[in-house]
């Protein structure tokens, strides 16, 4: 698959298969952020769609970072946290510059983001909605903070909606306190802008 990511062109392969030997189908980007893109995927076994993430830059710190990411989903099991399904690496193949291998993460499929779902409903939901999903985010951020991290980046964009349910995602920019694996740059801004 051939897309645009940050005023360069990539490709990588149409079926990628994970650490657990599972196979996904991509089949279209679904969004991007600063250091990755979103793919929608489509498992091999049972046809059932997915979402994979995959990093988009080899820097070392950038590499890291997402392998904390991978591993705190990995470890988390609550209904307002994007549910994860498995892990890997690909190939990537850039137009200008040299290829390189990237990690990806395969996640539950939300529908689209809390901004856009916002947007959508011109910014008017029904309180019994919104307090009932605070409530699940408040107890999917108190989960995070027994297990030793700080999600640093809440806002729309990183709350997906998924049926009737509002999720935690992107935990790119997540300090893990028990090793301090804080890997932000001194001068980059944390959270939401």
């Amino acid at each position: 698959m051939r897309f645009s990511f940050s005023k360069n062109t990539y490709q990588i392969p149409d079926q990628i298969l994970s650490h657990s030997d599972a196979s996904y189908f991509i089949e279209e980007q679904q969004d991007r952020g600063g250091h990755a893109a979103v793919f929608k995927c489509v498992s091999e076994e049972d046809g059932e769609p997915y979402a994979v993430k995959v990093l988009m830059s080899p820097v070392e710190k950038k590499v890291q970072r997402f392998a904390n990411e991978a591993s705190l989903l990995s470890s988390i099991n609550h209904p307002h946290i994007i549910k994860y399904i498995d892990s890997g690496q690909l190939d990537v193949r850039k137009d200008r510059g040299a290829d390189f291998s990237a990690q990806f993460i395969v996640m539950e499929l939300a529908e689209k983001s809390l901004e856009t779902y916002l947007k959508e409903k011109n910014f008017q939901i029904e309180p019994t909605e919104y307090l009932a999903q605070l409530r699940g985010l408040a107890d999917a951020l108190s989960k995070i903070h027994s297990l030793g991290a700080l999600h640093r980046d809440i806002k729309p964009s990183n709350i997906l909606v998924n049926n009737d349910r509002w999720l935690i995602s992107d935990f790119g920019l997540c300090r893990i306190i028990e090793n301090d694996s804080d890997l932000t740059l001194l001068e980059r801004q944390v959270g939401p802008r």
